[in-house]
C-alpha cells in the first residue's frame, strides 16, 4: 500500500519474496525509485489514483543475467469519496513468460522446418486410424493427386500401398522408419522415394499420427540399377557375366544342398570357329555375330534356364532338368540350332558349337568343381573332333 506520494506504507510477506527484497528495502521507499532500481526496462508512469483500476506486464533486469517479469494491478484507496493512496497487486508471471517465449520460438521453429520441408521434400500426414490429415504441394507435385483427392481418405484407398511388413512393424511400435520404396502416382507411373516415417505420440505414448516425408531418388536408383548391371552384365551381348555366374551357381548349389532331389546341368559353350570369322571379316562382323548367336541360344533354352558369357567365344547354360535324358534332349536340340547358317550384315557364315556338361551333384558340389568338369568334356568334345555335345565322365 503507498499513500498519494507514491511511499509505501505497508507490504505483506508474499510481495517481498516475489521481489526478493527485505522490508528495510521497500518500506518508506517511493515505488518509483523501486522500480528503477529492480531495472524496470518497460516501465511506465500512469496515475495509479485513477478512479478504476490499472494493469499492466513489468519486466525487470537487476542484472545480465536475471530477467523477472511481473504483473501489476494498482487499485485507489478512497476515504470518505476522497483518494488516500493506492494497493498495488503483484504476480510473479516469470515462469509463463518464458514458457510463451519458447512456445513462440518454437512454432517459429517449426514454421521454418515446415517451410523447408515444403520447399524441398514431400510430406503426409495420417492419423492413427489411417486417414490423411495433410499433404503439402509437393507432395501433390510428384504423385499427381490433387489435395482434394487425398485428405480424408483413407491412405490404401488414396493409391498407397504400404505392404512392407518391416516398416508397419516398425512404426506401429513408436519407432522411426527410414528406408527406399517404389511408389506410383495417380496415373500409375514408378518412381523410387528416400522414405522417413515418424511416429507421433500424445502425452500418455500413445501414437496419433505419422509424419511421412520422403524424396524423389529416381534418377539415383536408375543409375545405381545401370551401374550395377553394367558390373553384372556383357556389354556387348546383355547377358549376365562371370561374376554373375559364379553368384547364382553358388545359390543354385545352396538350393541344392537343402533340396536332396535338386537336379541341374551346366553347359559350357564353345564356337568352334569363331576366330576364323574374326579374322576374316573383322571384329565389327564377330561382335554382330555374338548378338546373333545369344539371340538364338535364348531360343533354345527354357523359362527358368539362364545363358552366361564369360568372354569371346565361351558361354555357360545352367539347366533345370529332372533327368538325364531330359539334358541330352536339350543339349542336342542347342547342338543342332547352332550349326545352321548364320546372314549377319549380309555375309553367310557357317560356324558349328562344342558343348561341354557336368551335372550336379554326380559330377561335383562346388561351382568351381563343376565348371572344371564342363570345361574337361568341352576340350575332351574337341580333341574328338569338335561340333558334338559330350557328358563329363570320370
Amino acid at each position: 500500500m503507498m499513500n498519494l506520494d507514491g511511499t509505501i506504507l505497508n507490504i505483506n510477506s508474499a510481495f517481498l519474496e516475489t521481489l526478493q527484497l527485505s522490508a528495510s528495502d521497500v518500506l518508506h521507499q517511493n515505488y518509483r525509485d523501486i522500480a528503477k532500481r529492480l531495472g524496470a526496462c518497460n516501465y511506465k508512469r500512469w496515475n495509479v489514483y485513477e478512479e478504476i483500476s490499472h494493469s499492466t506486464e513489468l519486466t525487470f533486469h537487476r542484472n545480465q543475467d536475471s530477467t523477472q517479469h511481473v504483473y501489476i494491478t494498482t487499485i485507489p484507496v478512497k476515504v470518505n469519496n476522497q483518494t488516500v493512496g493506492a494497493y498495488a497487486i503483484l504476480h510473479d508471471i516469470t515462469p509463463q513468460k518464458e514458457a510463451e517465449e519458447q512456445l513462440a520460438y518454437t512454432l517459429k521453429e517449426l514454421e521454418n522446418i515446415k517451410y523447408a520441408l515444403g520447399e524441398s521434400a514431400s510430406v503426409m500426414i495420417i492419423n492413427a486410424s489411417g486417414t490423411i490429415t495433410y499433404v503439402n504441394d509437393m507432395y501433390v507435385q510428384y504423385s499427381g493427386y490433387k489435395k482434394e483427392d487425398l485428405l480424408g481418405k483413407y491412405y490404401r484407398d488414396a493409391g498407397l500401398h504400404h505392404d512392407h511388413a518391416e516398416l508397419l512393424e516398425t512404426i506401429k511400435s513408436g519407432k522411426v522408419w527410414r528406408g527406399q520404396l517404389e511408389m506410383g502416382t495417380k496415373h500409375h507411373r514408378s518412381y523410387w522415394v528416400s522414405k522417413t516415417i515418424v511416429p507421433l505420440k500424445d502425452i500418455d505414448g500413445n501414437i496419433t499420427h505419422y509424419v511421412s516425408i520422403h524424396n524423389d531418388i529416381t534418377e539415383q536408383k536408375a543409375l545405381e540399377n545401370k551401374l550395377h548391371f553394367e558390373a553384372t552384365h556383357d556389354s556387348l551381348t546383355g547377358l549376365p557375366n562371370r561374376a554373375m555366374l559364379l553368384k547364382e551357381l553358388n545359390k543354385v548349389i545352396e538350393k541344392g544342398q537343402r533340396k536332396s532331389d535338386e537336379f541341374f546341368a551346366l553347359l559350357f559353350l564353345d564356337c568352334d570357329n569363331f576366330k576364323q570369322i574374326n579374322d576374316e571379316y573383322g571384329h565389327h562382323i564377330g561382335d554382330e555375330f555374338l548378338k546373333a548367336y545369344t539371340k538364338r541360344l535364348k531360343s533354345c533354352v527354357r523359362k527358368g534356364d539362364r545363358i552366361y558369357r564369360l568372354g569371346g567365344d565361351e558361354f555357360i547354360i545352367i539347366l533345370n532338368v529332372t533327368n538325364g535324358l531330359e539334358i541330352e534332349r536339350i543339349a542336342r536340340r542347342i547342338h543342332v540350332s547352332l550349326q545352321k547358317n548364320w546372314n549377319v550384315r549380309g555375309y553367310c557364315l557357317r560356324t558349328t558349337t562344342t558343348i561341354g556338361v557336368s551335372i550336379y551333384p554326380e559330377d561335383g558340389e562346388s561351382a568351381a568343381l563343376l565348371l572344371k568338369n564342363a570345361d574337361d568334356a568341352l576340350y575332351k568334345g574337341k580333341r574328338e573332333g569338335k561340333n558334338n555335345y559330350i557328358l563329363y565322365q570320370t
